[in-house]
């Protein structure tokens, strides 16, 4: 378990980040709850910034999971709050491909990075809160049974980490992206967010239901 401290952020400043990624042939996405402490950014510029930050940002710690047989498809950013212009930019299978074991398991089949809430963001007595990443393509060669190797591990780690610890905010004003623990209900303008207090990595594969996207 690694700890970590994120500075308050609330939801008119917070983006919903969905990456596409194809696996064997397969259409899948994994969702990214960010927010940033930069409080300038506009209702035409956030999710355009965000987009452009995590893909730089993010990019390619992701493709360093995946096999060859998978790669990234696009970046698309979504306002929390109601408002905002979205956004989306499409890759092509050259700009974020997978560089590991060509044989890729299953797209059901996914890496798990867990994300629990930060204990000050919480009332008295409430249940932690936990914001999963499953995150499919990993080559099959790295797992044995249901055990992934050190090597992906240590590369999930680096994922977990620069989602939990933030990545540069290159938009006027500065400041970081986060990875926080999941989007408010819709109408809960300008609402506080629970925040990421520590994160790990599952050292063993996971799945998740109704993953692929339907053709």
């Amino acid at each position: 378990m690694h700890d970590v401290t994120q500075p308050a952020m609330t939801s008119d400043h917070g983006v919903v980040i969905t990456v596409g990624i194809r696996v064997n042939g397969d259409r899948c996405a994994i969702v990214v709850p960010v927010a940033t402490d930069n409080s300038t950014l506009s209702k035409k510029t956030l999710c355009d910034q965000a987009a452009q930050d995590f893909e730089a940002g993010l990019g390619d710690k992701i493709a360093a999971c995946l096999s060859e047989s998978a790669y990234l498809t696009y970046f698309q950013a979504v306002g929390m709050d109601d408002g905002f212009i979205p956004m989306r930019t499409d890759v092509g299978p050259l700009d974020y491909p997978g560089v590991l074991a060509a044989v890729c398991e299953t797209s059901q089949v996914a890496a798990l990075l867990i994300f629990y809430s930060d204990p000050d963001d919480l009332a008295a007595g409430a249940r932690v809160k936990v914001g999963k990443t499953f995150l499919p393509g990993f080559p099959d060669e790295l797992l044995n049974g249901d055990e992934i190797g050190s090597s992906l591990t240590i590369k999930l780690d680096l994922l977990a980490q620069a989602m939990a610890e933030g990545w540069t905010n290159a938009g006027t004003g500065g400041g970081k992206w986060y990875r926080v623990i999941a989007a408010p209900l819709k109408g809960s303008n300008g609402a506080a967010l629970t925040r990421v207090g520590s994160w790990v990595t599952r050292g063993y594969s996971a799945t998740q239901r109704r993953r692929l996207i339907p053709h």
